[in-house]
């Protein structure tokens, strides 16, 4: 079963910790430099990155089956 995109992005939300949501609130979706996101959750930028790619890869695993387990 697919999902929609709104539901593919709250599944992979859902799925983030607290830390992680808020930099992938202020990386992707406020598109803040990952420098000062990175200054901001006491973390480095690669650490910031490397967030963002997991939830964009999880993002695409829902996005292309639906029922891809985390």
């Amino acid at each position: 079963m697919r999902l929609d995109a709104e539901q593919a992005i709250q599944t992979a939300y859902g799925e983030l910790s607290a830390d992680h949501q808020a930099m992938v609130d202020a990386y992707i979706f406020a598109d803040q430099p990952a420098a000062d996101v990175a200054q901001e959750r006491n973390t480095t930028e690669a650490n910031v990155h490397q967030v963002a790619s997991r939830f964009r890869k999880r993002l695409r695993e829902l996005l292309d089956d639906g029922d891809t387990p985390p």
